[in-house]
């Protein structure tokens, strides 16, 4: 009989022990998905613009590219105005996912809690067991402190449940406000240029008259900087800053720590 209830007691050890490991694994998955779509939407957001700075600045003078120590200035500008464009986007991912991922790591503190209630349960049940034989209803006391923590434990899977849908909201949220920063009021990025008649009918000989780095900078550059400006304006003064515990570099430490103990 002893080394039936042994066995019983490995196998739901090792249960508990997989249950702490499947809900590491999923808060650190989770979280991997989410930095790594905020990276792709980034790198997207930041390829689109280059193009349709490269392909406004060749409708200028495709010179300007071809022969970028020439052009020194202009090539100055277009990377400064894309460090700056990048920059904020990736403040405001960092923050969006800071938010998303500690809702992670909310249902992961739950699931810790839910996990040593089950334990607990577990140990009261065999004193549950034991109690009864003795017939002097100590049993009830017992089975009144199970009632009390299952309902801990109903209390801790609705906030989970809570929780599931927030978090789903705030990466719709993430994924709208990475689309729309720095956008034009159209929602797209402006790829045309409105270059004057004179221009567009200019000869060559005018042309090779004209200051390529103000044209560019006029008609590419000065829409660009102009979202970007509104942009911190009026938008990345609201953005918050980012709790680091549940920054990319540091929530695997984040997570153990949560689970400090209990693998």
């Amino acid at each position: 009989m002893e080394n039936k209830v042994t066995n019983k007691d490995k196998k739901f050890e090792e249960l508990s022990t997989r249950w702490q490991e499947l809900s590491n694994n999923f808060a650190i998955i989770s979280a991997a998905i989410q930095y790594k779509k905020s990276q792709e939407k980034i790198s997207q957001k930041v390829d689109n613009e280059n193009r349709a700075i490269t392909y406004n600045i060749n409708l200028i003078n495709k010179k300007v590219l071809e022969n970028p120590k020439k052009y020194a200035e202009t090539e100055r500008e277009m990377s400064e105005l894309m460090d700056r464009y990048k920059t904020n986007l990736t403040n405001l991912a960092e923050s969006l996912d800071s938010q998303i991922v500690q809702g992670y790591v909310k249902i992961l503190e739950e699931e810790n809690r839910q996990n040593e209630m089950h334990k607990q349960i577990y140990e009261l049940l065999k004193e549950e067991k034991v109690a009864k034989k003795k017939l002097d209803n100590s049993d009830d006391d017992i089975r009144e402190k199970i009632c009390d923590i299952e309902d801990e434990i109903s209390k801790s899977e609705l906030k989970i449940r809570r929780y599931k849908p927030t978090i789903r909201k705030k990466i719709e949220e993430k994924e709208n406000k990475i689309a729309n920063a720095m956008e034009s009021k159209e929602q797209q990025v402006q790829r045309d240029v409105k270059t004057p008649k004179v221009f567009a009918k200019a000869t060559r000989f005018f042309l090779g008259r004209i200051n390529p780095h103000k044209m560019i900078e006029k008609n590419v550059f000065s829409s660009v900087k102009t979202r970007i400006e509104i942009y911190e304006k009026e938008e990345k003064v609201n953005v918050k800053k980012p709790n680091p515990k549940y920054n990319i570099e540091n929530i695997l430490d984040t997570i153990n720590e949560v689970s400090k103990d209990k693998i």
